[in-house]
């Protein structure tokens, strides 16, 4: 489940990179310019969440990081219902479904699988002390 959770996290991140150099060429208008920025940040973020799954085999505590962010993900998706996101870049590859949906679904699998391997880490750990 961890190898799961590092893998989708490292797609985000994949995906948020692959954003940047999409719109790379746009660099000289305002929007576009806080977008890059904004991009490299979230890429960054998605890298770090997926640091702290990795190395939740020392404390699985650290797990709560990536679900607290992945829980923000999901609201900041039902709040907004953003019609142009990363996914924008492979669109016509995507079902009919709108990229939100698409996205809300991805964080609540992400969600379910963090909550999942923190239950399972903290069985093990339970399960070792005595």
């Amino acid at each position: 489940m961890k190898k799961i959770l590092i893998i989708m996290n490292i797609i985000c991140a994949a995906l948020h990179l692959i954003f940047e150099f999409y719109h790379i060429n746009n660099y000289n208008k305002d929007v576009y310019s806080f977008l890059l920025v904004e991009n490299a940040i979230i890429t960054f973020v998605f890298i770090l969440m997926t640091y702290f799954i990795f190395i939740s085999k020392k404390d699985y505590r650290i797990l709560y990081i990536p679900l607290i962010f992945w829980i923000f993900f999901e609201m900041i998706i039902f709040l907004l219902r953003p019609n142009y996101t990363t996914l924008n870049i492979i669109k016509q590859y995507l079902p009919v479904l709108s990229q939100w949906i698409i996205l809300s679904i991805y964080g609540g699998i992400i969600i379910m699988l963090t909550i999942l391997e923190i239950i399972r880490q903290r069985t093990l750990e339970k399960s070792n002390v005595y």
